[in-house]
């Protein structure tokens, strides 16, 4: 399971634990091609695919940075479901990249787009989360 039973994300008061029925085999049909995981891939590609707070940060990012309000609390989802993926992943660099991206993510909610010194690791834990998912799930690229 991805979150506690009966724990709320702070910001919408979602149970963090929808996320578990997210992006299981029987749900893959329903992603688009380009979110599907190559087969055989650990059980952390296909739940963050099928987890939206965890697919969609970096749109969360770029509406954060144009001003939508409403950006700070699906990036404070997207760091909760990156805390809880990072439970599950299979091998310590890929926990490391999730729980980096997490801990990025909570800090621009804090800081604001317009500081620097929270940007830009956020850029960097996205490119290194982004490689060492792609290392092990293989999504469809191009």
């Amino acid at each position: 399971m991805l979150g506690c039973a009966g724990c709320a994300s702070p910001t919408t008061n979602r149970p963090l634990d929808q996320a578990a029925s997210a992006g299981r085999p029987s749900a893959e049909p329903s992603l688009p091609a380009a979110l599907r995981p190559a087969p055989n891939s650990p059980r952390v590609c296909s739940d963050i695919a099928g987890t939206p707070a965890t697919r969609d940060v970096n749109q969360a990012v770029i509406a954060l940075a144009s001003g939508d309000a409403a950006a700070v609390g699906r990036l404070n989802d997207a760091a909760a479901g990156l805390r809880a993926l990072a439970g599950t992943a299979p091998d310590a660099q890929l926990r490391a990249a999730l729980a980096q991206a997490a801990k990025a993510a909570a800090a621009l909610t804090q800081a604001g787009p317009s500081d620097q010194a929270a940007l830009a690791p956020m850029g960097d834990a996205l490119t290194k989360l982004g490689k060492e998912l792609q290392e092990r799930c293989h999504y469809p690229v191009g």
